[in-house]
């Protein structure tokens, strides 16, 4: 299942990073949601860096158990379909 979905919308192209979505059904400690946003805001930076259109991430909760390696993969291939 597919746990991060990616969106691209013409505009801020001043914009460095990307906005996260990500709910309390992802993770109920925030401590949690802010972990897997700042590993997404990584694996995302060098594919944001080049944007011209503004970059909107958006995290299911499959993405709390996974690992670093996984949603990178998932990421990479997010963005190669946009």
């Amino acid at each position: 299942m597919v746990s991060v979905t990616v969106r691209l919308r013409p505009g801020a192209e001043n914009r460095k990073n990307p906005v996260i979505s990500l709910g309390k059904a992802v993770a109920k400690k925030a401590v949690t949601r802010n972990r897997i946003k700042r590993r997404i805001r990584a694996i995302a930076k060098p594919f944001v860096k080049n944007q011209t259109k503004e970059v909107f991430i958006i995290v299911r909760p499959e993405a709390a158990g996974q690992s670093y390696q996984s949603l990178k993969q998932e990421l990479e291939k997010a963005f190669k379909k946009q």
